[in-house]
């Protein structure tokens, strides 16, 4: 158990607020700031906040383009810089795919960690995104999903997940991958296999989803591998790896579901970022 630790956490959604009761409950001490508007006890401003917490744990996504940081619950606009500036000597964790670009003179004396790039974090994320794709098939088709022949485009962290429940579920779990040796993997698990350059050369499927985030369902992909009461779903960051104007063209239903675990297993959500962050500082406690 992670102990002497005051955490600080400034802005971000339901997941936050999961995170930090969860803190609150194995004992830690915990201040908020950005939640006025979910009627949560705050700090009355970000400098009394980063003044008495030793860690400042910053939301999923972090920012916005210009600096701005994710906070919905907050009726007042919170600066990246602004907590930069306040936080010498701190350990800031945030979440963000690819790293903060901050001058590197504001970042002496900070140390930060970014737990969405840690492998923990994309594995444990996986499962709440995966369960939200599968509800969102059931809640927009008319059928079961059992019997029904799926397309898992890619095998990482969502697709291993996301074909395992499937699979368990009844459905006929056709997975792509482009290296031979997931195809590999696939096939020893017992599901369907095709490499992703050969997607349109197989089937037609009732339910696509992708995990790539690049372009692979472009018109004729759509085309070849889809039918009109075929289902689109592209659980890959934007800009996604479907081409949205040409599904819509055929007629063929697709939907961009971002952000899934945030919207549907808020809890689980928080969860995650709490026990991810643990990890971090049990392993930095060890390394010293």
């Amino acid at each position: 158990m992670i102990e002497n630790y005051k955490f600080g956490i400034i802005g971000g959604d339901s997941r936050q607020i999961f995170c930090a009761k969860s803190m609150i409950s194995n004992n830690q001490k915990v201040n908020m700031f950005g939640f006025d508007k979910a009627d949560i006890k705050c700090t009355n401003t970000i400098n009394e906040l980063i003044e008495t917490s030793k860690c400042i744990i910053l939301p999923v996504p972090t920012i916005s383009e210009d600096n701005i940081i994710y906070s919905p619950f907050s009726s007042k606009v919170i600066y990246l810089d602004e907590i930069i500036k306040l936080s010498k000597d701190k350990k800031i964790f945030y979440g963000m795919p690819s790293g903060i670009n901050i001058n590197d003179d504001k970042l002496k004396n900070i140390k930060l960690y970014n737990y969405a790039q840690r492998e923990d974090f994309s594995i444990l994320n996986a499962i709440p995104t995966s369960e939200a794709a599968i509800q969102i098939a059931l809640t927009e088709r008319n059928e079961t999903l059992y019997g029904c022949k799926c397309l898992v485009a890619g095998f990482g962290h969502i697709g291993k997940i996301l074909a395992r429940i499937l699979k368990s579920m009844g459905t006929d779990v056709t997975v792509s991958a482009r290296k031979s040796k997931d195809i590999a993997w696939i096939n020893s698990l017992n599901y369907r296999s095709v490499y992703t350059y050969d997607i349109p050369d197989k089937q037609k499927y009732d339910i696509v989803f992708n995990t790539i985030p690049y372009l692979i369902f472009n018109k004729d992909v759509i085309v070849k591998s889809t039918h009109e009461n075929s289902l689109v779903i592209d659980l890959a960051s934007k800009p996604g790896g479907v081409d949205f104007s040409s599904a819509k063209e055929l007629g063929i239903k697709t939907i961009h579901a971002l952000a899934l675990p945030g919207k549907y297993f808020p809890k689980t959500a928080g969860e995650i970022i709490k026990n991810v962050i643990y990890n971090i500082l049990k392993e930095e406690e060890n390394d010293e």
